[in-house]
């Protein structure tokens, strides 16, 4: 969850040539890994600070900040390059000027190191300081993503029973529902779909999104049954969980039944003077190709009278529409535009992109326009 920082001084305004103005671009620098001219440029600011009068620069003083910011930053671009001597003088310097802010200087630190590459010493010491620090949220937060993004399973347990249980004892519900996300993120991500589906069960403020992925993802793996589970919870819209249901039934081979669920969400529509959300809308033009009619799903799709936001799931839904009508470049540019905004928004558009795979397999059935537009739906 995001560091608290009240009580630190806000930056200034940066005017040209001033130290904040030399922060920021070495803050420029680093973003565009230009590691050796970020550490020239931080390392000139810092000794033109060791010049001011240290009663001027002391901890909650503007150039106080500056000077431990400009440390720290110059400590993470070491780590990143592997220089871990220089790393380690820095950490000791700023941990002597913010000792209360102790733990998360180590905990970036080791994160910095782990990125760089020196993965296995350094999650063992993330860990280590993790079990030290129980009730540090935040450190239980960072070893969650390192076990996610490293696929580091001796650990997934013990991070995600100790997520639930901080989760159980704040009283910030932000807090509570940031880590059971990180919870169930974690156990998905490292395809422990029983105590997946346990974490979000037991977890009724995940959101629709996340919640949706989810079964996106129970479907595309056949984990009928647990699919199965969440649809009986009806936590989602009814139409949705309608469409999903209709999707396992397809998936059970019961296709009778899956088009009978299919009309029911395309009757669903509302009056002209009740627009549907993009979402609501998109599922029901999925259902319109499921049955066979992408030109009401086009229709539907391109009313004036929908909103023009643009829409990730209106986008596959008007790509797998055009496929099916033969229309392989407009197909194409609306499976584009649906990436682009899933990558705008950093969302991860993994189950997304295979559900329309596999939509594409099923209802367009021809090669030459499945090739046409696997870069746009391929997973790796």
């Amino acid at each position: 969850m995001p560091e608290r920082t009240q009580g630190r001084p806000p930056s200034p305004i940066a005017l040209p040539g001033s130290y904040w103005d030399m922060m920021m671009q070495a803050n420029r620098l680093v973003g565009d890994g230009q590691l050796e001219e970020a550490v020239t440029l931080l390392e000139r600011l810092i000794e033109r600070l060791r010049r001011v009068p240290e009663h001027r620069r002391r901890p909650n003083t503007e150039l106080g900040e500056l000077f431990i910011r400009a440390l720290w930053t110059l400590a993470q671009v070491q780590a990143r390059r592997g220089e871990w001597g220089v790393t380690q003088a820095l950490f000791d310097q700023v941990q002597t000027l913010a000792p209360e802010r102790r733990l998360e200087w180590l905990k970036d630190l080791l994160l910095a190191r782990i990125g760089a590459g020196d993965v296995a010493p350094g999650v063992q010491e993330l860990h280590a300081l993790a079990v030290a620090n129980p009730n540090e949220a935040s450190l239980w937060t960072a070893l969650g993503w390192v076990v996610l993004t490293y696929h580091i399973s001796e650990y997934a347990d013990e991070t995600a029973e100790r997520l639930w249980e901080l989760s159980q004892n704040t009283d910030d519900a932000h807090d509570r529902w940031s880590l059971q996300t990180m919870r169930l993120i974690l156990l998905m991500g490292l395809r422990l779909w029983d105590k997946a589906v346990q974490a979000w069960q037991q977890s009724p403020h995940i959101t629709d999104d996340l919640t949706e992925t989810l079964l996106q993802v129970l479907l595309i793996e056949r984990q009928l049954d647990l699919a199965q589970q969440m649809l009986d919870e009806n936590r989602l819209p009814p139409i949705e969980t309608t469409y999903h249901s209709a999707v396992l039934a397809y998936l059970r081979e019961d296709v009778a039944t899956a088009r009978r669920l299919w009309r029911r969400v395309v009757m669903s529509r509302v009056g002209e003077d009740q627009p549907q959300s993009l979402a609501t809308s998109a599922k029901i033009g999925m259902a319109h190709c499921w049955l066979g009619e992408p030109e009401a799903a086009v229709e539907l799709l391109t009313d004036p009278k929908l909103s023009p936001l643009p829409n990730a799931a209106v986008f596959r839904t008007l790509g797998l529409a055009m496929a099916m009508l033969g229309e392989v470049e407009i197909a194409a540019e609306y499976f584009q535009m649906a990436l682009a905004l899933e990558d705008q928004a950093s969302m991860s558009p993994m189950s997304a992109r295979v559900m329309s795979l596999w939509a594409v397999k099923e209802l367009v059935q021809d090669e030459a326009i499945e090739a046409a537009l696997l870069p746009y739906l391929a997973t790796s």
